[in-house]
């Protein structure tokens, strides 16, 4: 068998009620030269025989004897890989056809970025779509995407492509960051390469109640904010603090004045620090965006915080005026989404709810 150019790693673990349909999507690609590298790890429900009535020379199933878990199974996946592309696929979710043609193409006409991903849709535990936009905000230009990451994981794991040479080289996922070893490899990744998003729903997530980000949410937020921290650090060159950021990641209010001023002044030095190089037309969305997250805090601060309140507006007027007085405007009036209503997300072509032509 002649060696592939893309490998799909899906991990397995007593997924068979789902397994069928995330199989089918994957062998139903428009793009054919993969191999589908299953990892089962430990299942003992019926998964691996869900996957052997599959009769497909493109499927390698590899087993694990015992449970090892998401994060040295995946870690061992991306070893086993003989693709030079990796996509991963999860074995509740489902691909669209062309996600893996456009991903490939992608990657191919842009050498300089490292892996890319895409938007999403939902469907319930039975397969039946949920109404939430979540998935449709991925900023798409990767000076952007390495903004919005401070701000929550907006690059989707399950609808990932990478080079596998930079996945090798990272040295894979952390297990000291339990559930959120995604994030945390992302804005590894960052500090030395460029992920982007693809403007279009090519994925579907299924929610249900044995998904890690609902059993395990407060451990995933603890490590999400640890990964971010250390990514901080790494960026500022200095010691971060933890409560700075986790208001910084959640656009809370801090309790204190100076707190409330610390956190305003790491906005603004991850804004300088990263757009110090960027273009004007990269820049642009960006200073929108941070002049909206600047208007919230001020106009939260307004109140216990008056006085620092007023310097964040002085701040956040030179980001940009429009944004930050509609922003302002907004939180006041009790809009829970106005830091989501940012040109970082409405101009990425998701918001407008593209999605490719070929999907049925």
């Amino acid at each position: 068998m002649s060696v592939p150019s893309l490998t799909v790693l899906m991990p397995v673990y007593n997924a068979a009620t789902h397994l069928e349909d995330a199989i089918t999507s994957v062998l139903a690609q428009s793009f054919e030269d993969f191999e589908l590298l299953l990892m089962d790890d430990g299942s003992t429900d019926e998964s691996m025989e869900v996957a052997r009535e599959f009769r497909d020379k493109r499927i390698r199933i590899e087993s694990q004897a015992e449970n090892l878990g998401l994060i040295e199974t995946l870690n061992r996946g991306i070893d086993m890989s003989r693709g030079s592309l990796l996509a991963r696929m999860d074995a509740d979710d489902v691909s669209h056809p062309e996600r893996f043609a456009m991903q490939v193409d992608f990657l191919g006409l842009n050498p300089d970025i490292a892996g890319v991903s895409c938007g999403f849709d939902l469907m319930d535990d039975c397969g039946r779509p949920l109404p939430d936009d979540y998935g449709r905000l991925r900023p798409v230009e990767s000076l952007a995407l390495r903004w919005a990451l401070h701000f929550g994981c907006f690059f989707t794991h399950s609808g990932a492509m990478f080079r596998t040479s930079v996945l090798s080289a990272s040295g894979g996922f952390d297990s000291r960051y339990a559930y959120a070893e995604d994030y945390e490899l992302w804005l590894r990744l960052v500090d030395e390469h460029r992920l982007a998003n693809i403007p279009r729903i090519l994925l579907t997530r299924r929610e249900h109640g044995a998904n890690v980000s609902t059993r395990f949410r407060e451990i995933q937020r603890e490590n999400a904010y640890l990964a971010l921290q250390a990514s901080v650090k790494r960026l500022l060159k200095r010691r971060i603090d933890f409560d700075e950021i986790r208001h910084l990641r959640d656009g809370t209010l801090p309790e204190t004045a100076r707190q409330t001023k610390a956190v305003a002044a790491l906005y603004r030095e991850i804004f300088d620090a990263l757009t110090r190089s960027g273009s004007d037309s990269q820049v642009r969305p960006m200073a929108a965006d941070l002049a909206r997250r600047l208007a919230v805090l001020a106009s939260r601060a307004l109140r216990p915080h008056p006085i620092v309140a007023l310097g964040i507006v002085a701040a956040g007027m030179r980001y940009d005026p429009k944004n930050f007085v509609s922003g302002f405007v907004a939180n006041r009036a009790g809009d829970s989404r106005v830091q989501l209503r940012s040109p970082i997300f409405e101009d990425s072509g998701l918001a407008l709810g593209q999605r490719p032509e070929s999907r049925s």
